[in-house]
């Protein structure tokens, strides 16, 4: 896998905001999803559940 600096940037913008830890996955997966051109719920599931 490839270095995503768009995972970076959208999880940042969360974090800007004060995102939860499910928006942040949120995001890297919409990025993500974007990026390879594939669904949002199967790029999310790319990332790990983030427990509090």
């Amino acid at each position: 896998m490839y270095p995503g600096s768009f995972l970076l940037h959208d999880s940042i913008e969360v974090w800007r905001k004060g995102g939860s830890r499910a928006d942040h996955r949120a995001a890297a997966g919409r990025a993500y999803a974007k990026n390879q051109k594939i669904g949002v719920k199967a790029a999310t599931g790319v990332f790990a559940k983030l427990e509090p």
